[in-house]
């Protein structure tokens, strides 16, 4: 096992970005010295550029800078890196030989490699330690959930983030002082109780779809695009980073797949996990932060819903789940816009965003391809702003639409809503009335009123 072999060596383990790789150090930390790789900020990406050939990706700029930054400090430490691999032969898969180069250059040590892949987890690192390595990940998702869900309603963004980075390094903290992973995040439930709120108001709603890397990690390698959504008042919906790991373990269960590895040589000995499985497990993360409306999309269901434009069957990495996410935004009303987050001008990808997705959005759900790996940046700032602008016009109009539906101004019909709650917003599962969460409270209240006889004076005070 690789266990055994990191408490040879101060192991930097990353590529995910915060909160991910400090959780997940911090499970590896009973094996021996294991730290986070660092931020994968601008910094990151610039001696990324600067060090590799013009032309690659926004995940290997930013984790190749990060790992320079860190063996360029290590002075005499040896450094070994365990990272996972790509999601498949991308961009000349290149990622593997580049943090070989780096780290034989600044006298570094091993690199391991690890297959997103769950039988490849327990080989390498035991059932027990291969468990919390998951819950781990479902922790950051939780995290990222609860960020993204109160962003959009804050007064102070900068409280928020501020509050969220304490919670989530006091959880790795937590783990490494050996507490599960479930545990150590139980006890920062309560991380948000101090943050004001912003007045409820009609709020543009965006699902952000497409390259797993690029769609997950939050911050500066991914242009800050959720914060940035957040902070203009948009709701934003992004799977969590565990559908990878659900769609690893669909695309094994289905032919060819299935038949390479019918007979595996190293079968588990405990009950093999299903997309099933890490969904329960990532909703019981998410309940430990008090959030249990939360929504782990069905692989299977996605392949349905991308079927008449993308069958499950033509796999090219996570094409089919892109489509289906849309499908699933438009035909659930579950977004003013999508945005297809893309890390570099992958052709597989964009034919994906530029072909099909345009396609099963029609003219519904407005579309904008994203790329995130800084360069354009002032041409993608402007794209997006003119989105939000829209999305917002879109959701003032069925807010507008509600009201009249209930025959109140918009002010009276806010003043008879139940108070707002902040990390279980209604409407976060299943399909809506319309994509403005608001909209859809007013709606709700609307047909309640109807339903209850109520006299004229306490109609003239709602």
């Amino acid at each position: 096992m690789l266990s055994a072999e990191l408490a040879r060596s101060t192991t930097l383990v990353g590529g995910l970005g915060f909160p991910y790789d400090d959780l997940l150090a911090a499970v590896l930390s009973r094996f021996g010295d294991t730290q986070p790789l660092g931020a994968l900020d601008r910094e990151a990406m610039r001696l990324g550029r600067a060090s590799l050939p013009r032309g690659q990706c926004a995940p290997l700029l930013a984790t190749a800078g990060a790992l320079l930054r860190r063996a360029r400090g290590a002075q005499s430490q040896p450094l070994a890196f365990l990272s996972a691999t790509s999601c498949g032969p991308c961009r000349y898969a290149l990622f593997a030989s580049t943090y070989r180069q780096l780290l034989r250059e600044h006298g570094g040590g091993p690199l391991w490699m690890v297959e997103q892949d769950w039988p490849r987890l327990l080989e390498t690192f035991g059932d027990a330690a291969a468990s919390d390595l998951l819950d781990a990940l479902l922790a950051g998702d939780a995290l990222l959930l609860a960020q993204r869900r109160l962003r959009s309603q804050v007064q102070a963004p900068e409280q928020l983030d501020a509050a969220w980075t304490a919670a989530a390094v006091d959880v790795a903290a937590a783990i490494r002082g050996g507490l599960a992973p479930l545990v150590a995040l139980a006890r920062h439930a309560a991380w948000h109780d101090a943050l004001a709120l912003r007045p409820r108001e009609a709020q543009a709603r965006m699902v952000l779809i497409g390259e797993p890397w690029s769609l997950h990690v939050d911050g500066d390698a991914q242009s800050q695009l959720a914060r940035v959504l957040g902070d203009a008042g948009v709701e934003v919906e992004v799977p969590p980073l565990a559908l990878w790991l659900a769609y690893r373990l669909w695309e094994r269960s289905q032919p060819p797949l299935r038949k390479v590895h019918a007979h595996a040589p190293c079968e588990p000995a405990t009950p093999p996990l299903t997309a099933a499985d890490i969904g329960a497990r990532y909703a019981r993360a998410c309940a430990v932060l008090g959030m249990h409306e939360v929504d782990f999309p069905d692989v299977e269901q996605l392949a349905s819903w991308a079927a008449p434009y993308l069958p499950a069957s033509w796999r090219g990495g996570y094409g089919h789940v892109e489509v289906g996410l849309a499908a699933r935004a438009r035909f659930e009303q579950r977004a003013h816009a999508v945005i297809s987050v893309k890390s570099f001008g992958c052709i597989p990808s964009s034919g994906v965003c530029d072909g099909i997705v345009p396609r099963v959005l029609g003219d519904d759900v407005a579309f904008l391809a994203l790329e995130v790996s800084e360069d354009a940046v002032a041409t993608r700032e402007s794209r997006l702003v003119l989105q939000i602008a829209a999305a917002q016009a879109r959701a003032s109009a069925e807010a507008q639409a509600a009201c009249q539906a209930m025959g109140v101004s918009l002010p009276e019909a806010l003043a008879g809503l139940p108070r707002r709650q902040a990390l279980q917003p209604e409407y976060a599962v299943g399909p809506r009335r319309y994509a403005c969460t608001l909209a859809c409270e007013l709606s709700a209240s609307a047909r309640r009123l109807q339903a209850t006889p109520i006299d004229p004076e306490t109609r003239t005070s709602l």
